[in-house]
């Protein structure tokens, strides 16, 4: 007799870690539901300042909430990335879902950290 295994239901980024260039594009996050998709869901996503600052290096979100529509499994979330002259080094930032709907769970990959390679030296 053959078993089916349902993943647990729950939210997770695509990656632990993300680098990119201080060169004014947008830091490209996926988020990845798994579980039951005929309900819709939804997580929301925040920035933290750590090394790099909100505003200055890096779009701030905070609680911004992300919807799944029924069927969906991925979203794609830009965060732009802000381009100044100032030779500074690299920066850091972190991501972290938080306030899932309903049954869904956060998994170990809730939270990831960006760095920001400056490109001015």
């Amino acid at each position: 007799m053959a078993t089916s295994t349902i993943a647990t239901p729950g939210f997770q980024l695509g990656s632990d870690f993300y680098t990119i260039l201080e060169n004014g594009q947008a830091l490209a996050v996926e988020i990845y539901r798994q579980g039951d998709l005929s309900i819709p869901a939804s997580v929301e996503l925040t920035t933290y300042a750590g090394t790099a600052e909100s505003a200055v290096d890096f779009a701030e979100f905070e609680r911004h909430e992300i919807r799944f529509a029924i069927g969906e499994a991925s979203k794609t979330i830009f965060v732009p990335i802000v381009a100044d002259a100032t030779s500074e080094g690299s920066e850091a930032f972190r991501i972290v879902l938080g306030n899932s709907l309903g049954e869904m769970i956060l998994t170990e990959r809730a939270a990831a950290t960006v760095f920001i390679i400056d490109d001015d030296s």
